[in-house]
Parts: C-alpha cells; sequence; structure tokens
C-alpha cells in the first residue's frame, strides 16, 4: 500500500528531524499524505496551484492568489510544512516564514509599503479607498518600527555574557 512505502525514512525525505522540526507526528504526516495524493490529480508527485487551492479552507481566503503565487507547485514536503505552520504546535519562526512569503508580493526577500498595499487592498476590497489603504499601512509600519526599536533597546540593555 502507499502508506507502507511511505513510512520509509527515505520517502520524500521525511526522516525524523523534519518531522520534528514540523511538530508533527508520524500518523499526522500519514494523513497529509492522503490527502496531497488526493490533490494531485495526475499523480504527478507535486500539486499544482490550482489543486492547492482547491482546498476549502485556502480557497475562501481572501489572499488566496498570494497563495497560489508563493506555492506555484508543492511536492509533499513543502505541503507538510506549509500546513504545519497552521498547527497550533507550529514554531513561531514557521508562522512568521509563511506570513512573510504570503506578504512578500513580489518575491523580493522585503516586505515593502507596496508589498502591504496590495496585501491590505486584497483583503478589504472595494470597501476602503486608496486613502484608507494608506493609513492602514501606515499604521502597521510605525507598529512595526515601534516594535524594532523596542527589541533593539531591550537587546542592548542586556549585560554582557
Amino acid at each position: 500500500s502507499p502508506l507502507s512505502l511511505f513510512s520509509t525514512s527515505t520517502f520524500f525525505n521525511l526522516n525524523t528531524s523534519t518531522l520534528k522540526k514540523n511538530n508533527i507526528s508520524q500518523p499526522e504526516i500519514e494523513g497529509l499524505y492522503r490527502r496531497f495524493r488526493a490533490l494531485d490529480k495526475g499523480h504527478k508527485g507535486y500539486i499544482s496551484a490550482d489543486e492547492f487551492l482547491s482546498i476549502p479552507e485556502l480557497s475562501i481566503n481572501p489572499l488566496a492568489k498570494r497563495l497560489e503565487r508563493v506555492f506555484e507547485s508543492v511536492n509533499f514536503k513543502e505541503f507538510v510544512g506549509f500546513l504545519a505552520a497552521f498547527s497550533p504546535r507550529a514554531s513561531r519562526e514557521a508562522r512568521v516564514r509563511l506570513v512573510f512569503a504570503v506578504f512578500d508580493s513580489d518575491g523580493d526577500g522585503v516586505v515593502s509599503r507596496s508589498d502591504l498595499e496590495l496585501c491590505v487592498r486584497q483583503l478589504v476590497g472595494a470597501s476602503m479607498g486608496e486613502e484608507g489603504v494608506a493609513a492602514v499601512v501606515a499604521s502597521a509600519l510605525e507598529g512595526a518600527m515601534a516594535n524594532r526599536r523596542k527589541a533593539a533597546a531591550a537587546a542592548t540593555s542586556l549585560p554582557p555574557l
């Protein structure tokens, strides 16, 4: 059966360290594998953006088009890593990486003002004008800068080792 093949540590290179890193148990991985195989209509070993977005919880997300860009074709290991970020046991780093990938609309490694504006527009649709979008983005950037200053101040106030 496919699941017995899946149980080997070589399948999709999902070994013990990968399972621990994603805080996912072997039975959860097997369930995800069944879901992945159901989504992979052509049994290609990866799922396309359209197949990926056929997951109902993702297809109704206002940022679904952003997810489509981030995950143009997803192999099983990437599928597990992506869904692991939604787990209550996910690390903060895993969640931040996912959010960053979604918000970095141009893929340049920086979440810029224009990236944020695009996200806000996609989230609110026509219910908010350009001035409202600009105000939300300005507030978000001000909050980010305040948090950055606090973190820098806390780091400089630590006693030397």
